[in-house]
């Protein structure tokens, strides 16, 4: 009986022993794979790639969307107001509108487009189609009237964003809108915000300059005697300089108005700017200096008559940091 017992505990023993033993096996075999765990989970994941600006998908005035598989390489301009604001962000397009008669004479930006190959396509009313096609631009942005006419003759040489011809122009928006909008296409965001803040930081340092004329007025003209004489600018075209720089507008006109010299005569700013592109009007206006009523306004007086180059009129950074150095060299010579 108790070798029967003892068999038993015998067999018990060999049984736990034979467990015992497949159990270490297999935590051996484990083993490996709870070290490796740690190793998987340190490996850095796979990152995607980051996306580029392109491609990007804009829609324009006349509620048409236009894919930009890649950045635009030959963009052709019909509106200066445009060319002036991609310049402001560095970019040259190839090609654009009134450029011969009225772009490359911007003093403004003569400097900067100094060495650039840019062709001319057209005059104002009269954009040259047939050179425009055989240029072969990969875009086209407009926003005048005169482009309107010719959109469809446009659309069919190349994709073509049509902006707000209000807005572009200044007449409806500030300045800033135009030059976010445009830095869309070339995907340059950043840098138009930079511009942007660069811009407002000088008009803000020469607002406080300027303080020390507050109360003096200021008129802006064009001036032609074919036209009747001096026309003034409307102040929503020119708020930057009135709001921007805290100067008292003569007159707060709200559209393009025609003034005789009656009618400066009762205004009579304190400072005067005329703008020009040639030369031609400060000829012109030799002859008044015989005219006792010319004479005898203060601005003539004071020798506060100044003339400008026409682009300080066309509100874009560019144009605008142009204007204030004239405005700045008039009142603080």
């Amino acid at each position: 009986m108790r070798t029967a017992n003892r068999l038993s505990v015998i067999l018990v023993l060999l049984l736990l022993t034979a467990l015992a033993a497949a159990c270490g096996e297999k935590a051996n075999d484990a083993a490996p794979a709870s070290e490796s765990a740690p190793a998987a989970e340190s490996a850095p994941a796979s990152q995607p790639a980051e996306s580029g600006p392109y491609p990007r998908t804009i829609t324009d005035y006349k509620n048409k969307s236009v894919e930009l598989k890649t950045e635009p390489q030959r963009i052709a301009v019909t509106d200066y107001v445009i060319f002036s604001h991609l310049v402001s962000l560095d970019y040259y397009p190839m090609a654009a509108n009134m450029y011969d008669s009225y772009i490359s004479i911007m003093e403004s930006m003569k400097s900067r487009l100094q060495g650039k190959s840019i062709e001319n396509l057209g005059e104002w009313d009269a954009i040259n189609l047939e050179k425009t096609a055989s240029l072969e631009p990969d875009l086209i942005l407009s926003s005048t009237s005169d482009a309107d006419k010719a959109y469809e003759q446009l659309e069919a040489i190349a994709p073509v964003l049509f902006y707000d011809p209000v807005k572009m122009g200044n007449t409806e928006t500030d300045w800033k809108w135009g030059v976010r909008e445009l830095a869309k296409v070339i995907a340059q965001e950043e840098k138009a915000e930079q511009v942007i803040a660069d811009t407002e930081r000088t008009m803000a340092e020469k607002k406080a300059e300027f303080a020390a004329h507050e109360g003096k007025t200021v008129a802006f003209f064009l001036y032609s005697k074919a036209r009747g004489g001096f026309t003034m600018q409307s102040y929503t075209a020119l708020k930057a300089y009135y709001e921007g720089l805290g100067l008292t507008p003569a007159l707060r006109n709200e559209a393009v108005e025609t003034i005789s010299m009656e009618g400066l005569v009762d205004l009579d700013p304190d400072y005067i700017f005329i703008f020009e592109t040639n030369g031609s009007v400060a000829q012109e206006l030799e002859e008044m200096k015989g005219d006792k009523v010319w004479n005898g306004l203060k601005a003539v007086k004071n020798d506060q008559v100044f003339f400008a180059n026409f682009s300080m009129a066309v509100m874009s950074p560019v144009n605008l940091l142009y204007g204030i150095d004239v405005i700045d060299k008039a009142l603080n010579r």
